[in-house]
C-alpha cells in the first residue's frame, strides 16, 4: 500500500515572496488569492475556517483585528474560537483593509469575506459572492501561488499554511500559547503540524555531549 506523503508547510521566506508577487495595483482577485495562505499562515487557518468567516465575525481595535471561527473541524482551547490578527503586522494586516474597501466590503456586514469572485452586471464591476469559497477553489489558490514561487505544488496542500505558521511560532512560544493559537484541546495534535528543521534536530542531538574523556 502506497504512504500517503506528508505536505510540506509554507515558511516564512514563501510567505515573503507570495506578499512580494502581488502588484502594485492588484485585482480584487489578486489580493484575495494572496491574502489566503498568508492568512492561512498567519492564523493557523483551515480551509473550513477561511471559508465560513463572514464580515460579521470582524472586530476592528485598537491593537488590530478580532476575528471569529464559527466553524471549526479543530478542537477548541479556551478562547480558542477567536484569532487575533496584530496591526504591528503591517503588510497582513494593511492587504486585509484594502481588500474590504476594494470589495466594498465593510465589517459588521453579512457577508462571507471570502467567497467566489465575479463580475456582477448589475454593478458593473467584479464582486465578492456571498457564498462559501469551494474546497477546490481554495486549494488551486495554494497551488497558485507555489507554483509562481518556482516551487512543485505537489508537495504542498490547503494544510500547509497552518502547517508553516505552527512550525516557526513552536521555537518561540510555550506549549500553551501555542496550542491556544492553534486551537488544539491535545498536544498531541501538535505533532501532526508542527516541523523541526534537520539542523535544529542536531542541535538538540549535539546536547547529549557523547565524547571520549
Amino acid at each position: 500500500m502506497k504512504l500517503k506523503s506528508r505536505k510540506k508547510p509554507l515558511t516564512p521566506e514563501m510567505i515573503d515572496g507570495i506578499l512580494k508577487s502581488l502588484p502594485s495595483n492588484p485585482t480584487l482577485t489578486q489580493l484575495r488569492n494572496c491574502l489566503i495562505p498568508v492568512l492561512s499562515y498567519a492564523l493557523l487557518l483551515r480551509h473550513d475556517e477561511i471559508s465560513h468567516i463572514n464580515c460579521c465575525h470582524l472586530t476592528l481595535c485598537a491593537k488590530g483585528l478580532k476575528i471569529f471561527i464559527p466553524t471549526s473541524k479543530t478542537d477548541t482551547y479556551r478562547d480558542g474560537k477567536t484569532v487575533y490578527l496584530s496591526a504591528k503586522n503591517q503588510a497582513l494586516f494593511s492587504m486585509m483593509k484594502r481588500y474590504l474597501r476594494e470589495s466594498q466590503m465593510n465589517i459588521g456586514m453579512n457577508h462571507f469575506l471570502f467567497g467566489p469572485i465575479r463580475y456582477d452586471k448589475s454593478l458593473k464591476r467584479y464582486a465578492v459572492q456571498n457564498n462559501e469559497l469551494p474546497y477546490e477553489v481554495f486549494n488551486k489558490i495554494f497551488k497558485d501561488a507555489v507554483s509562481k514561487l518556482g516551487l512543485n505544488p505537489d508537495e504542498y496542500g490547503t494544510h500547509s499554511g497552518r502547517s508553516g505558521g505552527a512550525s516557526c511560532l513552536a521555537p518561540h512560544i510555550s506549549e500553551y500559547e501555542l496550542m491556544l493559537t492553534g486551537r488544539w484541546s491535545d498536544p498531541r495534535s501538535i505533532g501532526s503540524y508542527v516541523e523541526t528543521p534537520a539542523d535544529k534536530r542536531f542541535e538538540i542531538n549535539q546536547i547529549l555531549d557523547i565524547n571520549m574523556s
